[in-house]
C-alpha cells in the first residue's frame, strides 16, 4: 500500500468518516466543484501536508453531506469498517496537473496564485497571495507592494481578463477596496 510519489500534489480535503460496513469512507473536499473527479483513480493520502500513501480508488459517488460536497469511495484492499475507520481524518490529495486548466476552460483558482493584479485606473495593485470564499463567490486576496492584504471578488465585472501568459489579471476594482483609499 506504500509507494514513493513523485510529483506535485494538492490539498483537496479530508477523510471524513467511515460509510457501512464494507469499507467505504466518505472523502470531504474543500471546494464546491470537482471537475476533475473523472480522472481520479487512486486515493493519495497523508497524515502531514504532502501525500505518502497511494490506494487505488475502486469505486466513487459524489455525495452531499452535511451541506458539504464529498465523495462515497471504495477504496481496493479496505474490506471492513475497522479498516476505513483507520483513514479517518487523513489529508486527501490529488496530482497537480489536475487543477491545470485548458486555454479554452474556466481558470483554477490555484493557476493564478502569484500573479500580478492590475487595475484598469490605478494600474499595480499587488500579487495574488490567496482565496477566500464568502459563501457566494470566491475571494481573490491580494498583497499591496506595500505589505497590506485586501480581498477582492474573482467575479465578472470586476474581472476584466487573466494573461496567462504574463501572470496578470486584469480587474476593475471597486473604490474603497484597496487599503489607503478613502471613501
Amino acid at each position: 500500500m506504500f509507494m514513493a510519489l513523485v510529483g506535485s500534489f494538492v490539498h483537496i480535503g479530508k477523510i471524513h468518516s467511515a460509510q457501512g460496513l464494507k469499507g467505504e469512507i466518505y472523502v470531504s473536499i474543500f471546494s464546491g466543484e470537482a471537475a476533475w473527479s473523472d480522472e481520479w483513480v487512486t486515493l493519495f493520502i497523508s497524515d502531514s501536508e504532502s501525500p505518502d500513501t497511494e490506494i487505488p480508488i475502486e469505486s466513487k459517488k459524489l455525495h452531499m453531506k452535511q451541506k458539504r460536497y464529498g465523495f462515497r469511495v471504495k477504496l481496493k484492499g479496505v474490506n471492513d469498517r475497522n479498516q476505513s475507520e483507520a483513514l479517518v481524518g487523513k489529508n486527501v490529495f490529488i496530482p497537480e496537473d489536475f487543477l491545470t486548466s485548458d486555454n479554452d476552460e474556466e481558470i483554477y483558482l490555484r493557476e493564478v496564485l502569484g500573479f500580478v493584479v492590475e487595475d484598469s485606473e490605478r494600474g499595480r495593485v499587488g500579487e495574488v497571495i490567496g482565496f477566500l470564499d464568502n459563501g457566494v463567490q470566491d475571494l481573490l486576496v491580494v498583497k499591496t507592494d506595500k505589505g497590506e492584504s485586501f480581498e477582492v471578488p474573482f467575479v465578472e465585472p470586476i474581472l476584466v481578463e487573466i494573461d496567462k501568459d504574463k501572470e496578470v489579471i486584469e480587474m476593475d476594482i471597486p473604490y474603497g477596496l484597496v487599503p489607503g483609499e478613502e471613501l
